[in-house]
């Protein structure tokens, strides 16, 4: 039976234990207190509330493991509760790996997968004081299991969002969109006229970087695999704001850099192996490569003279350990402000994607080429 409808996922499922043993341990310290008055005060609000949601209880395939349930919760909101409904959840590909238990991150079990959706607050505890019924919200916290219609959450782990936002924008706000904004403000200090490369320009990572470089003025040059409508992609990735795209092949045996169009200071590598190699052949330098994926699933052959005598720096970005370690500074909430304030001045555009019902998850579990796999719950 999965933990996160009845309390906040990956909580622990002996809560009714544990809570009676904390109160027994209250009631031993400070004897005036009972645990009549301390369920009192903290129990609110009275809500049941009918469940779809997908979940897993042993690592493995997917398409195989994962299975749709349905089930009633009934049970009253904690004061710092509240009760979301969720309207679509994105699928990632971090989130298609936890569940074959390969990540880094192992998820207790049974498990509701899931990082990043959109919700509406349809309930809130008597302490919740920064949400209001009707509120719109996007998760602030990762691994609370978003694949599902409705959940009972802590009202912290959540970010108001303005109701204009598009449901696709908003469903995929919280993981590919930090990801690029991190990678092009963490690592170089990029100036108008700069230039940034990219393998896989035409992932969902890969087009918010075009469109931030094009918000900043830097140069945006990306390789993508070649296909049958390669010409047609590149036309879509230059509109996005990409400066030049080149197939694999194109750009291994082609003299990108010029005076014009100076060598990249920073280039972001999610496939591996040869196409990462390709990449850093011209990076600039004293320049940044990065690598925040391997889709290839290939290692990266980097020469000893990368480091010696082009003091170029190799290094990794993971979103989910950047947003556990910011979790409370500041800049975290700045950031996505500031992507907020792009999506509604149409300087970003949300990537293309498919509304599946979740009654259809095989479906979006096997993908949808070329568009985001989203599930809805109507």
């Amino acid at each position: 039976d999965c933990a996160i409808l009845s309390w906040s996922h990956h909580k622990s499922r002996d809560f009714e234990f544990l809570y009676a043993f904390y109160i027994s341990q209250v009631t031993k310290t400070y004897k005036k207190c009972t645990a009549t008055r301390l369920f009192d005060y903290r129990y609110t609000t009275e809500m049941e509330q009918e469940v779809r949601y997908l979940c897993h209880q042993e690592f493995g395939a997917p398409k195989e493991v994962v299975q749709l349930q349905k089930k009633t919760i009934s049970k009253q909101l904690l004061e710092s509760e509240i009760l979301l409904k969720i309207l679509a959840s994105s699928i990632n590909p971090a989130d298609l790996i936890t569940i074959t238990g390969k990540y880094p991150i192992k998820p207790m079990l049974p498990c509701i997968p899931g990082n990043e959706c959109v919700a509406r607050v349809e309930g809130i505890g008597s302490g919740v004081k920064t949400l209001a019924v009707g509120d719109l919200v996007v998760p602030f916290r990762s691994g609370l299991g978003t694949w599902c219609s409705h959940g009972v959450f802590n009202a912290a782990d959540w970010f108001r969002i303005p109701s204009t936002v598009d449901t696709v924008a908003a469903a995929t706000l919280t993981v590919n969109p930090p990801t690029a904004y991190r990678m092009l403000k963490d690592f170089v200090t990029l100036k108008p006229g700069d230039t940034v490369l990219q393998n896989a320009a035409n992932s969902a990572v890969g087009q918010i970087v075009s469109q931030l470089c094009r918000k900043w003025g830097i140069n945006c040059v990306g390789v993508v695999r070649h296909r049958p409508d390669i010409d047609t992609l590149k036309a879509t990735l230059r509109g996005l704001g990409a400066t030049e795209i080149y197939t694999e092949e194109e750009f291994a045996k082609t003299e990108v850099f010029s005076d014009t169009l100076p060598a990249p200071k920073l280039a972001l590598n999610c496939v591996g192996g040869e196409s990462a190699e390709t990449l850093l052949r011209d990076v600039a330098h004293g320049g940044t490569f990065v690598t925040y994926g391997c889709i290839s699933t290939r290692n990266t052959s980097i020469p000893a003279s990368v480091f010696i005598y082009r003091d170029i720096k190799c290094c990794g970005f993971w979103r989910t350990n950047w947003t556990r370690e910011n979790h409370g500074n500041p800049e975290r909430v700045h950031m996505l402000k500031d992507i907020l304030a792009m999506y509604e001045a149409g300087d970003l555009t949300a990537p293309e994607a498919e509304l599946i019902p979740i009654e259809d998850y095989q479906k979006a579990l096997g993908g949808v080429h070329g568009k985001k796999c989203i599930i809805t719950y109507e």
